[in-house]
């Protein structure tokens, strides 16, 4: 019986990893091509958010948690990491989400749109850390919003 248990222990905890292991490699390829296209980024979301470290924490199906540091320059990602849960990162934002909404998103035809109607639905939330930060999140809220009005979303 003990035997039956590690080896069920075992199997849940390789079975996890290789899930996480997976979604990081979706989202790593999804950086990449957002990259090649992130001089489309119109400039208010650039001068807003694009220079920030983000602590993303994704909530997994199976209950478990991924953190990961990800730090843009110009709106392009430049460094992209797995994290313990408690790692001192200086993050501008914390980011929240579930693994289903990301795979959502990262399997939209239209990521904005699924990124904001998720956002909007309290799917994924976005916090400011610092008095800064936080304004240039409420303008960049606002900027989506009448971006959005407009249609140019």
């Amino acid at each position: 019986m003990k035997k039956l248990l590690i080896a069920l222990i075992i199997f849940v905890l390789f079975t996890s990893a290789t899930a996480s292991a997976e979604l990081v490699d979706d989202i790593e390829v999804s950086i990449a091509e957002y990259n090649g296209h992130s001089s489309e980024v119109p400039s208010i979301i650039k001068s807003l958010f694009g220079d920030e470290v983000g602590h993303v924490t994704i909530g997994l199906d199976d209950g478990s948690m991924l953190f990961l540091k990800v730090v843009t320059e110009d709106a392009k990602v430049v460094a992209f990491d797995e994290i313990a849960a408690d790692t001192e990162i200086d993050a501008t934002l914390l980011l929240e989400i579930h693994e289903s909404t990301l795979e959502d998103l990262l399997t939209s035809e239209s990521p904005m749109n699924t990124f904001l109607d998720a956002y909007e639905g309290g799917e994924i939330t976005v916090e400011a850390t610092g008095f800064k930060n936080k304004v240039s999140l409420t303008f960049g809220n606002a900027a989506i919003k009448l971006s959005k009005f407009l249609g140019f979303f």
